[in-house]
């Protein structure tokens, strides 16, 4: 595999563009090829958007290989990805899947934090001029995305109560 091949992999991933994944895998990419910065395609589908196209993406690549729990050189995760950006729907499926959402980020912005920490924290980052957005205050539109990617995985991570 090229770096130009590890590039459209990439790419794809976080276009969510599971067709052109599924022709790139075919040709011998390796579902787990990561970027200059040391970002895997998974962390890239995780990071590119909640929407069924994403989860379509991230689904083609754990099917063809990819491991869940890649770290990036600052110990950080697809599901750590995945809920920073408020994208529930992609965090449930990498936690179904298998992600360990107690690990924590050994470097970098998020050290010592896990999947938690990090989809709570992550509007703090998010702090975007509201005219931008029509008026819409998208503080209050990434809080409730960040409420919904915790509920989603303290929900799927929870122990079965005795029973």
């Amino acid at each position: 595999m090229t770096v130009e091949d590890a590039k459209r992999l990439i790419s794809a991933a976080y276009k969510g563009d599971a067709t052109g994944l599924r022709a790139l895998l075919a040709e011998g990419c390796d579902a787990n090829a990561t970027d200059s910065v040391g970002w895997f395609a998974l962390h890239q589908a995780a990071c590119g958007g909640d929407d069924a196209k994403n989860v379509e993406a991230a689904t083609v690549l754990l099917d063809h290989g990819a491991s869940v729990d890649l770290l990036t050189p600052q110990g950080e995760t697809a599901v750590m990805a995945a809920a920073f950006r408020g994208h529930a729907r992609v965090a449930k499926l990498l936690v179904e899947r298998g992600a360990d959402v107690s690990r924590k980020a050994s470097d970098g912005p998020w050290s010592g934090k896990c999947v938690a920490d990090i989809a709570s924290e992550g509007c703090r980052y998010k702090v975007i001029d509201v005219a931008a957005y029509g008026g819409r205050d998208i503080r209050t539109d990434c809080a409730a995305a960040a409420r919904s990617a915790v509920a989603a995985v303290d929900g799927l991570a929870a122990p079965a109560a005795p029973g």
